[in-house]
């Protein structure tokens, strides 16, 4: 299913947690520089190698999506109203193809890890939530989920989560995916979890699609 253009964005390499099976095993406090961010930005509207695309490719007309990743991208909410007002700044104001077209067709998506949910990221949340759609990574039942994701000093992060669960599926409803979402990240360890994690998942997250990738390291 066609569903537009996707760009990702790496906003940061920062991230609150330190899940056992993470590949950024070496995170640093380092962050996209916004001027760079502009650049690419203006690249995209301004492209004329886009315009030809966007004539032939019906992929394009399907819209533009902006995926901020980490890191986690929650963890700097400032920084990505910053980005997601120059976009739509830009795409009101370039006369391009894509620039005409997209600005009435585009949406923002973002995969955090759910303790990030601070007052001013529900704030960013609540300004965009039309064009935003976000999803929180969750391994299952807790007694899996609290043994890879973790914050620094080891600690599990499933309560943390719960916190914000009900804020967040409340906003997700209104949002522009128009319902909450999770996935997964398991190991072989997280094979005999799989029936309580499902459990878990549908009675007490209230959840119905639990998506899931496997990582191939013997963890």
């Amino acid at each position: 299913e066609e569903r537009g253009l996707t760009v990702t964005i790496n906003t940061t390499e920062d991230c609150n947690l330190r899940c056992a099976y993470c590949y950024e095993i070496c995170k640093k406090n380092v962050s996209l520089e916004f001027e760079k961010y502009t650049k690419f930005i203006d690249l995209l509207l301004n492209s004329a190698e886009n315009f030809e695309t966007f004539e032939k490719n019906k992929f394009y007309k399907q819209g533009l999506i902006i995926d901020f990743i980490g890191g986690d991208s929650l963890i700097d909410p400032d920084f990505l109203d910053k980005c997601l007002t120059y976009l739509q700044e830009k795409l009101l104001t370039t006369n391009t193809p894509v620039a005409n077209y997209w600005k009435w067709h585009w949406v923002c998506s973002i995969s955090s890890n759910g303790t990030l949910f601070t007052p001013k990221a529900k704030a960013f949340m609540n300004k965009w939530q039309k064009k935003l759609s976000v999803g929180v990574s969750i391994d299952g039942c807790p007694e899996i989920h609290d043994k890879y994701r973790v914050f620094p000093d080891g600690s599990g992060t499933m309560s943390k989560i719960l916190e914000d669960w009900d804020w967040y599926c409340n906003w997700a409803k209104d949002s522009h995916s128009g319902k909450p979402s999770i996935k997964a990240t398991l190991s072989k360890a997280s094979i005999p979890y799989i029936y309580e994690s499902l459990k878990y998942v549908y009675e007490t997250l209230k959840m119905d699609i639990f998506q899931c990738n496997f990582i191939m390291e013997n963890m």
